[in-house]
C-alpha cells in the first residue's frame, strides 16, 4: 500500500526496519532519513510525516524538541527523560532552590515562590532527576530533568506533563466555518469546520479570518519580511507586495494514505503559507491528543505554529499528538 503512494519511502524504510513475529515493525535508525527527494509526494514530506505502519508499532524520533508551554512553565521530553523549565528572578540562587518530587507529584520552589506544583499524567522516577539555572529563550530559567517510569517510554511519549493540562481542554465548538469543495468546475459538497475558540483563541482567530479571504499576504513568489536579502540584511514589511487573500481558491493534498493537507495561501503547492501574525507566530496552548478521526490540526514545530498549512486525519492520528495543535475538527 505504501508502495502505491511513494515507491522511494518505501525503498528507504525496507532498509531500515524488519519485520518480526505476528508483522510487528521494527525500527531501525534511519526510519526518518529522506536521502532525495521524492517527486510523487510534492516535494518530499512522506517521511517526515510517516510515524506508523499498519499492523505495527509507532515509530517516534530519538528526542522530541517541540516546547510546550502551559501557564508560567514549559517543557520537553526525549525518550527517557522529561525537562522542565521554569521562569525565575535574578535574585534566585541555587541555595533558594526547592524541589520534591514522588511517582506521581512535583513542587517546585525558588525562594518564597512556587514555580510549579501539581500531579504528574504519568509516573516519574523520583530519585533519578537533576537540576540547573541556566538562560532559556531569552530569560533565566531553572531546568529539572526527570526520567519516565513507564518503560516503554522509548516508543510512547507523553501527551501532557500535569494531569492539570489534560483538564484545561475545553472543546466548545465557539466558530463555524464552512467550506465548498470542487474538483474542477464540480461541486463535490460542502465541509463544515467547528473551531475551539475557548482552547485556542489565538489560532482559531488565524482560522477564521483566513478563510474569510480578506487578509492581506505577500503575493507568491515574492520574498518574506525577515528572510535575507543576500545582502547581509533582511527584507522588510516595505519591500514586499501584499495582496488580498486566505483559504478561498485555495488546493487541498493528500500527503499520505490518512492526512488531507490544505492552506498555502502563498503558493498553492503545500509548500508555503502565511498568517494574520506573519510567517509563524508562538503556541503556548494546552496540546490536544489526536485521538479521532477528522480533528483539524495546524502544524507547529519547535514551540511555533507553521502557517504553511492545517491537516485533518482520516483515522486518529495518535502517533503525531503533542507535536501539533488541535484547533478544531
Amino acid at each position: 500500500r505504501l508502495q502505491r503512494f511513494c515507491p522511494l519511502a518505501t525503498a528507504t524504510l525496507m532498509s531500515a526496519i524488519s519485520v518480526g513475529p505476528r508483522g510487528m515493525v521494527r525500527a531501525g535508525e534511519s526510519v526518518h532519513r529522506r536521502p532525495r527527494t521524492c517527486q510523487s509526494c510534492h516535494g518530499g514530506t512522506c517521511l517526515g510525516t510517516l510515524r506508523r505502519l499498519r499492523g505495527g508499532i509507532d515509530i517516534l524520533a530519538k528526542s522530541d524538541n517541540w516546547v510546550r508551554k502551559f501557564a508560567n512553565y514549559s517543557w520537553t521530553q526525549d525518550p527517557h527523560e522529561l525537562h522542565i523549565y521554569t521562569p525565575i528572578d535574578e535574585s534566585v540562587t541555587s541555595k533558594l532552590v526547592a524541589i520534591n518530587l514522588t511517582e506521581k507529584n512535583v513542587e517546585i520552589k525558588a525562594g518564597n515562590h512556587t514555580c510549579l506544583s501539581g500531579d504528574f499524567d504519568q509516573r516519574v522516577k523520583p530519585r533519578n532527576f537533576q537540576w540547573e539555572i541556566i538562560p532559556f529563550r531569552g530569560k533565566r530559567h531553572l531546568k529539572v530533568s526527570v526520567r519516565k517510569k513507564d518503560t516503554n517510554s522509548q516508543m510512547f511519549d507523553w501527551q501532557y506533563l500535569l494531569a492539570k493540562e489534560r483538564e484545561a481542554l475545553d472543546t466548545t465548538i465557539t466558530h463555524q466555518v464552512f467550506m465548498d469543495i470542487s474538483l474542477g468546475d464540480m461541486l463535490l459538497g460542502q465541509v463544515v469546520v467547528g473551531l475551539f475558540g475557548k482552547m485556542c483563541p489565538k489560532e482559531v482567530r488565524n482560522f477564521v479570518e483566513l478563510a474569510e479571504s480578506n487578509v492581506f499576504i505577500p503575493k507568491g513568489g515574492t520574498p518574506l519580511p525577515g528572510t535575507p536579502d543576500g545582502k547581509g540584511g533582511t527584507i522588510t514589511e516595505d519591500q514586499v507586495v501584499y495582496r488580498k487573500g486566505g483559504y478561498r481558491n485555495s488546493s487541498f493534498y493528500m500527503m499520505d494514505f490518512l492526512s488531507i493537507n490544505g492552506g498555502d495561501v502563498l503558493e498553492d503547492t503545500g509548500n508555503a503559507g502565511y498568517s494574520i501574525y506573519g510567517r509563524d507566530f508562538d503556541v503556548d496552548r494546552a496540546v490536544m491528543r489526536m485521538d479521532e478521526d477528522w480533528l483539524l490540526c495546524m502544524q507547529a514545530f519547535d514551540g511555533k505554529l507553521d502557517s504553511r498549512f492545517f491537516f485533518t486525519g482520516r483515522e486518529p492520528l495518535e502517533w503525531i499528538s503533542g507535536r501539533h495543535v488541535v484547533i478544531g475538527k
